[in-house]
Formats: structure tokens, C-alpha cells, sequence
């Protein structure tokens, strides 16, 4: 429909403004996309992640917006916006569900004229962020889904060669998992060598469902 649309209204004074989230395209979206492209039917607009200090204008924004918190807002050095920054990558969708769970959890407080927050390790992902991941994973086959917890407890990067040699698996068995990971939006390709989580909630939130003694075990 709204190829059709698009193309039947072409010299209309109308504008047709749509988003997706680049990570999250599927097929579907993928080819209509390419259509758009090969009849020269839309402009694209690749938004790039909020900067450190654009997340904070964003953090005073909602806090200036919720009569709930003190008038002057002031967050602590080296905490929740430095948290926000390496686990949100700059995605405005993830800052704000975050924070709404920080909140919610007591894990983000306020004390001393000052809002803190608990160490990075022990934040909880939301609920939101974890079923978007659950989703995606649950399309993987065992072996996948094993390597990506594999992954997880590695880091947020990770080498082929030592998941080969953990995985116990060889080189051409180890690509096609690998790309069913890449093709589920959940690693990215640095290198020849070295792959990585797409986005550090994503790597957080599957560690975060372990054990403790599985972490330590894996």
C-alpha cells in the first residue's frame, strides 16, 4: 500500500515520513526499500547516536518535564550519564527505557542533592530491551544460541579463533553460526578475526540471564 501510495502521489504536495531502526530491517522492509531506491522515490536521512552531551540535554529534558523530581537537577560526575553512554550507544529509545526501569528499580536514586546510580555491573536491563532480545535469539538453532552465550561471557568482543577452539567445532561449521548471528542483527564483523556484539544491551542482557556459577563456569 504505501508503494503505491508513494508512487501515485508523486507530484502531490504530500510527504510521506517514515522511520525504521537500520539494525531491526527485515526482508520485507529490505525490498521495499530497494524499490523506493531503484524508482528514485525517497530521500533517506541516516540519524546518527546522541552524542555524551546530547544524552544529557536529553536526561534534563525528561527530568525538567516530571513534576516529580527537585526543580534543580544535578547528576553526579562519572555515573548514570557515563552508564547511559556505554550501554545505550547513543540509541534515544534505549536511554529513555533504561532510565524509566533505573528509576522504577530503586538502581537510580537521589541522595545528597545529587541523582547516583549503581555500578554498571549490576544494572537491571529492562524488560523491554530483554524481550526484543529474547525474541531475536529465539529464532537461533542450539548450537547458535550456545555460541552467543559463549560470546556473552567473552565480552562485548570476541575472537573466532578461541570460540572455534571452545565450541570445539570446525572453521566452516563455525561460519555458519556466526552468520546466523550476523543475519538475527546481533553481531557485527570488525574483522577477519574479531566480531562483535551489535550493541552492548544486547551482550548485558544475555549475560544478565546466567547464573552466577554458569558465568564462572563458561
Amino acid at each position: 500500500f504505501l508503494h503505491y501510495l508513494v508512487r501515485h502521489c508523486a507530484n502531490q504536495p504530500l510527504m510521506i515520513l517514515a522511520t525504521y531502526r537500520s539494525d531491526e530491517a527485515q526482508s520485507g522492509l529490505r525490498r521495499w526499500l530497494a524499490q523506493l531506491d531503484r524508482e528514485r522515490l525517497n530521500q533517506e536521512i541516516i540519524l546518527q547516536p546522541l552524542t555524551h552531551d546530547q544524552i544529557e540535554a536529553m536526561l534534563q529534558a525528561i527530568f525538567e518535564q516530571d513534576p516529580s523530581t527537585p526543580d534543580s537537577v544535578r547528576l553526579a560526575p562519572g555515573t548514570l550519564l557515563e552508564t547511559l553512554t556505554t550501554l545505550t550507544e547513543g540509541n534515544p529509545f534505549f536511554v529513555e527505557e533504561i532510565l524509566k526501569s533505573l528509576i522504577t528499580s530503586g538502581e537510580f536514586f537521589y541522595t545528597d542533592g545529587t541523582w547516583k546510580s549503581k555500578p554498571l555491573p549490576e544494572l537491571h536491563i529492562p524488560r523491554s530491551i530483554q524481550d526484543a532480545v529474547q525474541q531475536r535469539t529465539a529464532q537461533l538453532s542450539a548450537p547458535a544460541q550456545r555460541l552467543l552465550t559463549l560470546a556473552a561471557v567473552a565480552g562485548r568482543r570476541f575472537d573466532f579463533t578461541l570460540l572455534q577452539h571452545v565450541m570445539q567445532c570446525d572453521e566452516a561449521q563455525l561460519f555458519l553460526l556466526i552468520k546466523d548471528l550476523i543475519t538475527t542483527q546481533l553481531v557485527i564483523e570488525e574483522s577477519d578475526e574479531r566480531f562483535a556484539f551489535r550493541h552492548a544491551l544486547t551482550r548485558q542482557a544475555i549475560y544478565g540471564e546466567l547464573l552466577a556459577r554458569e558465568r564462572k563456569m563458561l
